[in-house]
């Protein structure tokens, strides 16, 4: 498992501190408006990369079903 990036470290950082306070994950346009990211695309480029390299989890195929591993 590779180190995550700077950028990845903190869409980690930010979908813990959302599910820790909101009980359930972000959804993507929250993190894309949340980490000031150009398009929600660049959001699921980031979580394919992370769950790809086991950061993160996709529970189902619903929205909000992120899972910080």
């Amino acid at each position: 498992m590779a180190n995550p990036t700077k950028k990845q470290r903190e869409l980690l950082n930010y979908i813990t501190r959302f599910i820790a306070e909101h009980g359930y994950a972000p959804s993507y346009r929250e993190i894309k408006q949340a980490l000031s990211y150009s398009a929600v695309s660049t959001v699921a480029a980031h979580i394919r990369n992370l769950t790809t390299a086991g950061y993160l989890r996709k529970r189902d195929k619903s929205a909000r079903s992120l899972e910080v591993v």
